[in-house]
């Protein structure tokens, strides 16, 4: 028996493997969480869960219930290949092209699945006007600008975090690039397969991602799944998390360090996206990667929120607000220029505190 982790909502993640490889017994995950559904009711995790399992690129769900003390529990399949290095499609081509795969199968996956949960599906009219509220933004335009409910995650960041007089420049300044996103992002995203709306799975980072004993990519933990841009989930692995500080030699890090993927890996997981989506392959393959770092971008804006109401110093908080500004100034005004499409990544590096 193992402890993996601790989540967002979970309280532990313990693996039991069947290390003697007894045909009769299983490996399995248990995960003890905060809250579940109501009785009778399926909780998101668990619905999105058996759509993922269903498709081939998810855990299956054993048992699912309350127990004695309030909280809940989950047992779900154990994949034996553990988690993927940091850096997995930086340093594999055929892991590159198999994150390509995955995602296509799981953003096939239909979003009326989420219709029950109103905020994953759709922003509500109060919703609209809340936005609207917090960042200074016209009903219309918001109302008019596709991007899922992205734009309500942040605002949920933004309550979440709280406001001061000691932060109101900070807050001044996380208003005026989320809105420039909400307003500029529809236009940023090139290919149709970039900026459709599916379901996305919302935090595809490298410890939510593990490989099975075949060495195949399959996605857990699905609590932040919403109706999103697809370039939104394609790009978060390019990017190793470090929202929390991160000790080096000469200081910590924080915000988003590149993995260094190559271009070309890049290319095979665009390929194998598009022709699993729309079964061709034609101009659109460089525009996909393009939307790729338009995700990026959205990445950093939603680990600035976290950042804001972090320890560090104000100087490495307004670093990184640099780091944002100049990528969303690249993708407002370059839409060809493959050396500017680059700098996109490299305006994102990790800085020292």
């Amino acid at each position: 028996m193992k402890a993996l982790a601790v989540g967002a909502q979970a309280l532990s993640i313990t693996c039991v493997k069947n290390k003697k490889r007894d045909p009769t017994r299983l490996s399995i995950v248990v995960r003890i969480h905060k809250k579940g559904p109501a009785p009778g009711s399926l909780s998101l995790q668990d619905v999105i869960g058996e759509a993922a399992a269903n498709a081939g690129v998810g855990p299956r769900l054993y048992v699912d219930g309350r127990l004695p003390t309030g909280q809940f529990a989950s047992v779900m399949e154990y994949f034996e290949g553990g988690l993927p290095k940091e850096t997995f499609l930086a340093e594999s081509k055929d892991l590159s092209r198999q994150w390509g795969g995955v995602m296509a199968t799981f953003h096939s996956i239909p979003t009326q699945i989420l219709a029950p949960f109103d905020d994953c599906f759709s922003i509500s009219d109060a919703g609209v006007a809340m936005i609207s509220k917090t960042f200074g933004l016209s009903e219309e335009v918001v109302a008019e600008r596709r991007l899922g409910t992205f734009p309500m995650q942040m605002l949920t960041f933004w309550g979440c975090f709280g406001h001061s007089p000691a932060t109101e420049a900070k807050d001044r300044a996380l208003a005026e690039i989320t809105a420039r996103f909400i307003t500029g992002a529809p236009n940023w995203v090139k290919s149709d397969a970039g900026g459709r709306f599916v379901l996305c799975h919302g935090d595809p980072h490298h410890k939510n991602i593990m490989l099975n004993a075949e060495g195949n990519l399959k996605l857990i933990d699905f609590e932040t799944a919403r109706v999103m841009p697809a370039c939104f989930d394609l790009a978060v692995p390019l990017f190793v998390e470090a929202a929390w500080e991160r000790a080096v030699e000469g200081g910590s890090l924080v915000g988003l360090q590149p993995t260094d993927t190559p271009y070309d890996h890049c290319l095979e997981i665009a390929r194998e996206y598009l022709t699993r989506t729309v079964g061709s392959v034609d101009a659109s393959l460089e525009d996909l990667v393009w939307d790729m770092e338009v995700g990026v971008v959205s990445r950093m804006l939603f680990i600035l929120y976290i950042l804001k109401m972090s320890e560090l110093s104000d100087e490495a908080v307004e670093a990184y607000y640099d780091k944002l500004y100049a990528a969303i100034d690249i993708l407002e005004n370059s839409h060809s220029d493959k050396e500017k499409r680059a700098s996109v990544a490299a305006s994102s590096v990790l800085f020292y505190k």
